[in-house]
């Protein structure tokens, strides 16, 4: 005769050795992630990136200092860049695709732009909307006067509103809209000036088609490819945008240069923007700045369409003194991050 088993204690022993067997795993496991690298993007040195291209308007140097508190500023040792495959020129049938979004059908007139294509227009009481075909632009212009009430809206509601408009525009889609920056403006007649917001009469608000960790601009700082201004009572007073194409992030980050790189390439700033863009570069004269300073530098992503490329750039705020007048303005200065 068999002996009688005792089930309780069979039991208890195939319990210890699942216990046992699934230490011995969970051990194995995390011995494993200790020793296996977290998987990062790899590094590219001395690569050829084209340069990007930022057009030396000014033909002058300025007397420049380098005036920012050095060790407020955190440079990021490597970044990627951003490659774009322009999409085709609008069709007709685009445009109006685009126009029925507004609630517009036919187009009031039609014509040629020697730079933008074949250009589209629309216009009644209330705005007017513009696309351009072979750029791929689309401006709208609400006729509004900019007296309006102030209802001290806060950031998170003057971005939601110029979002909501694009969204429901039929412009973009909400997961192709990224918050980049906003601009605080003074806006007189066919002038703006960057002020605070409590001086502000519109705000300006900028979007990036891609997620960025650094704010996206065009050859203007205050600029990015989606822009939507908004009056302080929340209006949408105008959207321009330029639609970039399929976006793509590369693959690989690139080292940048430090800060004592910047400092060595001084005289290789290049003047963008002058007096909040009131003043264009070009117009001026060998020796109309002076007593020029930058005093703040961030990293920022610049849409370099000659390249197809959206590329890390320094951007450079500072201040300098027109010589014929000595009135001190803002200037804006870009310089190429990659090493």
């Amino acid at each position: 005769m068999f002996a009688k088993i005792n089930l309780k204690k069979v039991f208890l022993i195939i319990a210890l050795l699942i216990i046992f067997l699934g230490l011995g795993f969970i051990s194995q496991f995390l011995k494993e992630r200790k020793t296996t690298p977290s998987p990062e993007m790899p590094i590219k040195e001395n690569v050829s990136i084209p340069t990007p291209v930022i057009p030396k308007t000014f033909k002058g140097e300025s007397d420049l200092k380098f005036e920012i508190d050095e060790k407020s500023i955190k440079i990021p040792e490597t970044s990627p860049y951003i490659s774009f495959i322009p999409q085709a020129p609008f069709t007709e049938q685009q445009a109006l695709s685009l126009a029925k979004g507004f609630g517009l059908s036919n187009y009031n007139f039609f014509a040629e732009d020697v730079e933008r294509g074949k250009t589209y227009f629309w216009t009644n009481n209330d705005f007017s909307l513009i696309v351009y075909s072979k750029s791929n632009e689309i401006v709208y212009t609400a006729n509004i006067d900019l007296s309006r009430k102030n209802k001290q809206l806060s950031n998170d509601a003057i971005i939601k509103t110029a979002k909501n408009f694009l969204i429901e525009k039929r412009l973009f889609k909400e997961e192709e809209l990224f918050f980049s920056f906003i601009t605080y403006m003074d806006v007189e007649f066919d002038e703006i000036y960057i002020t605070s917001k409590e001086k502000a009469n519109a705000y300006k608000v900028s979007f990036s088609p891609i997620k960025t960790d650094y704010k996206l601009v065009t050859l203007n700082p205050q600029n990015s490819p989606i822009n939507v201004w908004v009056a302080t009572d929340g209006t949408i007073i105008k959207v321009e945008i330029k639609y970039l194409g399929d976006i793509k992030l590369s693959d690989e980050s690139y080292i940048l240069k430090n800060l004592q790189d910047i400092k060595n390439e001084i005289k290789n700033f290049v003047i963008v923007s002058l007096d909040d863009g009131n003043i264009y570069p070009g117009d001026l004269s060998k020796n109309d700045l002076q007593d020029t300073t930058v005093n703040s530098l961030e990293l920022a992503y610049l849409v370099d369409f000659p390249n197809n490329l959206i590329q890390p750039i320094f951007l450079l705020n500072g201040k300098t003194k027109l010589a014929t007048t000595d009135r001190e303005i803002n200037v804006v200065f870009y310089l190429p991050a990659i090493k």
